[in-house]
């Protein structure tokens, strides 16, 4: 015979079942947080201050005589005049000015209603993302407050000049190897020049790519089944242990 039933499961109501514990409320969004909120609007602000301080700085010494940034009578704006460079690190780093019509790597020379329309979705976006996200989740708030002081950045260059004041040129002097060039003839080894707010969007973007990678990993390590034998994995029915009661 089997044993019997505990008391006091033979006690209990018909169609009674067991409780569920409630599931605990989720933690509040980051824009709930005093510290995190503080943190993401801080830093963002020293990087927007920093990249607007260096272009102001730049285009008013680098070239000899400060560069106007005035339109011409036909609305464009004033050449930047021919200068050499400042270096700051040998074959390195070098302070050179241009005006950038377009986009990263010059990209899209001219738009500039669609690349302050896509800032300003960026800015959305970012704001969306922090608000949701959690409030320790420290590292993602720093990769967003640099996004969006780059787009910010380069957004007030766009609004107020109609053109990006670029100034940081990398390895100044060095040409690409083996006598190669670029699409556009040109042979140094990084032809572009870019600005502090260039540098906010791409480290920030690429953090965020690291952490969108990481969380997507070990999602994919929580979805995989657990090898057999390993605890949760279940146990085969030939595996099981034989019953202890007798059947009648």
């Amino acid at each position: 015979m089997s044993q019997s039933p505990p008391a006091h499961d033979r006690d209990a109501p018909a169609g009674s079942a067991a409780r569920t514990p409630p599931r605990p409320a989720p933690p509040p969004g980051a824009w709930r947080s005093r510290g995190a909120l503080v943190v993401f609007l801080l830093v963002a602000s020293v990087l927007l201050a920093v990249d607007l301080a260096s272009k102001r700085l730049s285009f008013e010494r680098v070239a000899g005589v400060p560069v106007s940034t005035e339109r011409e009578p036909d609305g464009t704006l004033a050449p930047v005049p021919p200068h050499e460079g400042i270096t700051v690190v040998p074959s390195l780093l070098e302070l050179r000015l241009t005006w950038n019509h377009g986009a990263v790597f010059g990209i899209g020379q001219g738009r500039r209603t669609v690349f302050v329309g896509f800032s300003v979705v960026a800015v959305v976006v970012i704001a969306t993302l922090f608000a949701r996200s959690r409030p320790h989740e420290r590292l993602l708030h720093l990769s967003l407050a640099s996004v969006l002081a780059g787009a910010l950045g380069n957004m007030y260059d766009r609004v107020v000049f109609g053109a990006v004041r670029d100034m940081l040129h990398l390895f100044p002097g060095v040409p690409l190897p083996f006598g190669l060039a670029w699409p556009d003839g040109s042979r140094g080894l990084y032809p572009w020049i870019f600005n502090v707010a260039d540098v906010c969007l791409v480290l920030g973007l690429l953090v965020l790519l690291v952490l969108a990678w990481r969380a997507d990993t070990a999602t994919a390590a929580t979805r995989r089944p657990a090898p057999a034998g390993s605890p949760g994995a279940g146990t085969r029915a030939d595996d099981a242990p034989p019953s202890t009661g007798t059947d009648a």
